[in-house]
């Protein structure tokens, strides 16, 4: 109700049209600003009368309001108005907090609906990154046999388990070169397969071939190929290690898994979606998945946040084991 220049039942012209502010229990909940509307209401000789209406959220015990035009502000001297609401029965003011807990399960369960949703949606999401990240590593990995070709090559171009794989060399490029003979050392899974191969003799190119070859049978339950090459069956000698990297090659279809993994843990204060503030808990997520898809096992390590204990994502899973005191 701003001082105005008279009573009337029209806006007079030129006048700006207020804003009104509005918020909910002390502001906990904001909406955004909206015009009001000129009053229809006759007031005093001096009086402008503006009205708005809104919804009351279900969860709102008071209303909290201050009016802007243009750059002027009436906020109660500072104390922004404040009307309360109207509980429904059978509670009252002196039971306000008995009315705040009856919404707690409902809020809990909304909660953790919009929770499950959004880690379905996510699921689908990830599915999707790992079939085109899987699909990128397959690309990667066909990228680097084409770039060893010219030293190192099998067939079939993508090793099988159970199935036999012919590896050919050429050693003109390498230490080996100009080597009267070459042969092959090889293993499996990062080298921990109980089957070696060799050192065994490669065959000679022919007469006008540059490739030394050797064939065997990949065992079923191999996931990847080690080998190195050198001119000695053993000790001194020449050898063509990869730079001491070895080589190493993909199998495909092989049974059990990789061994050799790390155990690696990640001790942060956040971690999405459990526990997250800025960019550090999605970093700690996406780095945590990323290395257990290469086969190693993950753990991260947070704070026992008090929150927790009503979190809907980790509802029914934690357990006390032990406690310790820092610092």
């Amino acid at each position: 109700r701003p001082k105005g220049k008279g009573a009337s039942k029209a806006m007079p012209e030129g006048q700006q049209v207020p804003k009104l502010l509005r918020g909910f229990n002390n502001w906990a909940i904001k909406e955004q600003p909206v015009p009001m509307n000129f009053s229809r209401i006759v007031g005093e000789e001096d009086e402008l009368w503006w009205e708005v209406e809104f919804d009351v959220p279900k969860d709102a015990a008071c209303v909290n309001f201050v009016v802007n035009c243009e750059n002027g502000w009436d906020n109660n001297g500072s104390k922004d108005h404040k009307v309360a609401v109207a509980l429904p029965p059978p509670y009252t003011a002196d039971t306000v907090d008995e009315w705040a807990d009856s919404f707690f399960e409902g809020f809990l369960a909304e909660e953790t609906a919009a929770r499950l949703q959004a880690e379905q949606e996510a699921a689908v999401r990830d599915a999707k990154r790992l079939k085109e990240r899987n699909a990128a590593k397959e690309k990667a990995k066909a990228v680097l046999r084409r770039q060893m070709k010219h030293v190192m090559f099998t067939e079939p171009e993508v090793i099988e388990a159970g199935k036999p794989v012919t590896v050919f060399y050429c050693p003109d490029d390498t230490a080996l070169a100009g080597s009267n003979q070459v042969y092959f050392t090889g293993g499996f899974n990062r080298w921990a397969h109980k089957r070696k191969l060799g050192p065994a003799a490669m065959r000679p190119p022919g007469a006008t071939g540059r490739h030394w070859q050797i064939r065997f049978n990949v065992p079923k339950d191999a996931l990847q190929l080690d080998f190195v090459f050198s001119n000695v069956p053993g000790g001194d000698g020449q050898y063509d290690s990869r730079n001491g990297f070895d080589y190493h090659l993909p199998i495909v279809g092989g049974i059990g898994a990789m061994p050799g993994r790390l155990h690696v843990v990640n001790i942060a204060v956040e971690m999405a979606p459990v526990a997250k503030v800025g960019g550090l808990g999605d970093v700690v997520t996406a780095l945590a998945r990323a290395v257990q898809e290469e086969g190693h096992l993950v753990e991260v390590v947070l704070p026992r946040y008090d929150f927790f204990l009503q979190s809907p994502v980790l509802a029914g899973q934690m357990r006390y084991e032990t406690e310790f005191d820092w610092g």
